[in-house]
This record gives structure tokens, sequence and C-alpha cells, in this order.
């Protein structure tokens, strides 16, 4: 009798010794550190090759690549491409991050484009995908905005080459 409780006592040791091995090994797995949000710009927002009749519109490239006209606009596919803004943003997953457009960070605050000779052309940064605020999944998440361009006739703006800067601000918890 002496024999079994001895070896009962050796197999409840051995049994909170495992235990005890395993919880401990639970609470040692570190976990990734911290590091710093780096946000890479992967490509422009471009709204291809168009002209403008009398009374001119707008063009929307939405964040998904499509690409929309209203008033006079005629839109062309002559090899020029057109796209949202993309990003590439490398951080931890499981970060909150929230995106905001514009230079006072509110969607609706227009940018002028300009061709460098005077002519201007109003952006309005338009469609975050994914939808802000997101959860990140994976290290690298791609981010993609469109925008809506108001267009003249073709005396107020004239064919060219319009460039401006669209402030895209991240925040991430």
């Amino acid at each position: 009798m002496g024999l079994r409780i001895k070896n009962k006592y050796i197999q409840l040791l051995i049994g909170v010794l495992f235990l005890s091995g395993i919880v401990q090994n639970l609470y040692a797995q570190p976990e990734n550190p911290p590091r710093p949000m780096v946000i890479t710009s992967t490509s422009s927002l471009s709204f291809g090759v168009f002209s403008s009749e009398i009374t001119g519109g707008t063009i929307q490239v939405d964040e998904y690549g499509v690409r929309t006209s209203s008033g006079d606009i005629v839109l062309y596919n002559l090899g020029y491409l057109y796209h949202p803004a993309s990003f590439q943003v490398d951080v931890n997953p499981g970060h909150i991050i929230t995106i905001k457009l514009g230079t006072l960070g509110t969607l609706g605050h227009d940018i002028l484009l300009s061709d460098g000779v005077g002519h201007t052309m109003k952006l309005e940064p338009n469609g975050i995908y994914p939808l802000s605020p997101f959860v990140t999944t994976t290290d690298i998440t791609d981010i993609y905005v469109g925008g809506i361009l108001t267009v003249g006739n073709v005396m107020t703006t004239p064919p060219g080459t319009y460039n401006g800067t669209i402030t895209v601000i991240f925040n991430y918890q």
C-alpha cells in the first residue's frame, strides 16, 4: 500500500510539472515587437485621356478603379491608364488604421490641379478601400483612394497635364 501512494504522488508530481511547463510556454511566447508603420505610395490617381466640349463636367475614378463621367466629357481608351491612387501600409497585424483625405482631413475638401500656366481643375478626393477605420490582418495592406475631377470647357481647361497633391493622413493604434 505504501508503494501505491508513492506511485500516485510521483504521477501527480509529474502531472503538475508537465502542466506548469505548458503554462510557462504559453506565457513565454514573445509577441511581435511593435514597429512603426511604413507607408509607400505605389501609384498616383490618374483619370486617363478625356476631352470636354462646351459645358465640361466631371470624371470619377473610384477606389475600385471604375471610371465614369458626367456632362459632356468624352472618355477615351487610348492606352493611357486610369486608376485610383494606391498605397501599401506595412504594419504588424491587429492595428486599427484610420484614414482621412484632404489637407483638412475631411472628405469634400477640394484640391486645385494646375497645368503650370494658370489653368486649373478641381479635384475632390473621394472613396477609400478598405473602408476606414479597419483592422490590419496581414503585414502589408493595400489602400486605394479615388477622386472626382471637375473639368471646365475646352477654353477654361485646355488639354494638358495637370498636377497637384492629395494629403492622405494615416493614423494607427
